[in-house]
């Protein structure tokens, strides 16, 4: 709680690494431990329930929604295990108490699951939390993800989008997840690259075309993503 063993501090600030998180709040982890660690962030919540959300709301761009694993955040096992799954998928695991916390279940509500897996027996979630999963998430297919044109001047960084906005069948829209075929682009002469895009729960590809242009005039890029240039 308060010390961080040597072993251990040598070794995660002999990595180069842009962050190093602390999860959980003081009673946990006391700012000792932060301050030991170069580059880091703590990632709590009044409860474990809250710190569950904001350990996903700070990688959620990265994450697949398209499933969502469920376990009790009273006893470890059923999440320990099933971390290994989610992780392979992508996914992430949401804890949950003996009734489903309300943050929690507005959290579920925004986003776009197809599957929701329980992880262990009604003793550990019980058949209320089970109805409550069904009511929070309502799934809706993507209908339709439009081509993106993009810009980035020469000898400029370019950043590739983490979301694209996709149009539901229910008449919705929102930014989903995207990965890319590749994220080269050589900025160093003007040229036109062109990517392709994968979504969890939807067939097609989405197209990303990257100009890169001389720094000539006002380029305006694609407003969807906020990328004025």
């Amino acid at each position: 709680k308060d010390t961080l063993p040597n072993t251990v501090n040598t070794y995660i600030n002999s990595k180069d690494t842009p962050v190093s998180y602390v999860v959980g709040g003081l009673g946990s982890l006391s700012d000792n431990i932060k301050m030991s660690l170069k580059n880091s962030k703590r990632l709590s919540g009044i409860n474990r329930y809250k710190t569950n959300l904001n350990i996903i709301r700070e990688f959620e761009n990265t994450l697949n929604f398209n499933s969502i694993y469920v376990a009790s955040g009273s006893n470890f096992p059923d999440a320990l295990s099933g971390s290994v799954l989610a992780a392979n998928l992508n996914s992430p695991i949401i804890l949950t108490d003996s009734t489903l916390p309300t943050d929690t279940s507005d959290y579920l509500k925004e986003q776009n699951s197809e599957r929701i897996s329980l992880l262990g027996g009604t003793g550990a979630i019980n058949k209320d939390i089970e109805n409550s999963l069904q009511s929070a998430v309502k799934y809706s297919s993507i209908t339709r993800v439009d081509d993106i044109s993009d810009y980035v001047f020469v000898s400029h960084n370019y950043s590739f989008p983490t979301r694209v906005l996709a149009a539901y069948e229910d008449g919705t829209t929102r930014l989903v997840p995207v990965t890319w075929n590749s994220n080269v682009i050589d900025t160093s002469k003007t040229s036109t690259y062109n990517f392709e895009g994968t979504l969890a729960g939807y067939k097609n590809k989405v197209k990303l075309t990257v100009k890169v242009t001389l720094e000539n005039g006002n380029v305006q890029g694609n407003p969807t993503l906020n990328t004025f240039l």
